[in-house]
């Protein structure tokens, strides 16, 4: 229950932009805390879905490319393996997780299992291979986003599934990534928009988002780019404006102005429709599409109109008499 909406500009650059809203089985809240988890100086993850899931993903992503920071601090981790890295340890977490619902309680582990299979009963196995294999957890994306050697990048991640959007230059996940997605589109953006115009539509995009159940209305926004090591919290300005209450009233006044065009233009509408419309008549008419049939034929049992004429009979002539 979230969203989370990243986009690529000037194609050197990242803009990157989340709620905070945090689900954990029954329990959601919006805490003052950021969605946007910082995996280097370059590098963030954006995560969607069940926090619990998330926070364990993280921590173990963020202890490997540390760990490879430390060994190799002049060398940039790129953002596609720390995709693949949360791509495997998600499997892993799922693989233990399967383990432990279905295997614990028969007291066998995957290589117990394996290894005791001829002492099991055939139906047995079959069940739990089975149950092992349609083992699901709550849906799970995130964005990884960032600035490598090779320039920007955005991945996203929906459990196993990982895909690479930097040649439609945005993504979002979460409930409100439809909504987010279909504002990106209609504006036509791409990698090569400008700052300002991906400034613009990533929050507005973020604000139409804010209909769905489940997504907050706290926002929390960040850019990478165009160097390396260059990740910034967008929130309070060196001249102590805070950008996002500055773009919350820009939106304010968009939204005004919008609705200023609908209602004029639905005036405009209701005028056009009246001129289609031909006057009315008090008098019925016999509708002019309606025709007779050439073979049609008055019935034996049809009464006359009353308008109809009768032709005039004739009286007879008087015979002269004759008086002789």
């Amino acid at each position: 229950m979230t969203v989370c909406i990243a986009a690529i500009y000037n194609n050197n650059a990242i803009l990157g932009v989340a709620d905070r809203m945090l689900t954990s089985g029954d329990i959601e809240f919006e805490p003052p805390q950021a969605k946007i988890l910082p995996l280097s100086k370059s590098i963030v993850a954006m995560t969607a879905g069940d926090a619990s899931i998330q926070t364990q993903l993280f921590s173990k992503v963020f202890t490997i490319v540390s760990k490879r920071i430390a060994e190799e601090p002049t060398k940039w981790v790129p953002v596609e393996d720390v995709a693949y890295l949360y791509r495997d340890n998600f499997i892993e977490i799922k693989e233990n997780l399967a383990e432990k619902t279905i295997l614990f309680p028969y007291g066998l582990t995957y290589d117990t299992f394996i290894a005791r299979q001829h002492e099991m009963n055939k139906d047995f196995i079959d069940s739990i291979n089975l149950k092992l294999e349609n083992f699901i957890l709550e849906d799970i994306a995130t964005i990884i986003t960032g600035v490598d050697e090779t320039g920007p990048h955005i991945f996203v991640l929906e459990n196993e599934q990982v895909s690479w959007n930097d040649r439609i230059g945005f993504a979002s996940v979460g409930i409100g990534r439809y909504h987010a997605l279909s504002h990106f589109m209609l504006s036509k953006h791409t990698p090569y928009s400008l700052e300002a115009k991906t400034l613009l539509t990533i929050h507005q995009a973020k604000k139409k988002a804010e209909v769905s159940p489940g997504v907050g209305k706290e926002t929390d926004m960040f850019v990478i780019g165009p160097g390396l090591g260059t990740l910034n919290f967008i929130r309070n300005l060196p001249n102590g404006r805070d950008m996002v209450k500055d773009l919350d009233k820009f939106y304010e006044k968009y939204t005004r102005r919008i609705d200023r065009w609908d209602k004029k233009s639905e005036v405009d509408i209701q005028e056009y429709l009246q001129h289609l419309v031909s006057p009315t008549t008090t008098q019925q008419e016999v509708s002019p599409s309606a025709s007779v049939s050439p073979s049609a034929s008055i019935s034996p049992s049809a009464s006359a109109s009353p308008s109809a004429e009768v032709p005039k009979q004739r009286k007879p002539k008087k015979q002269k008499r004759n008086t002789r």
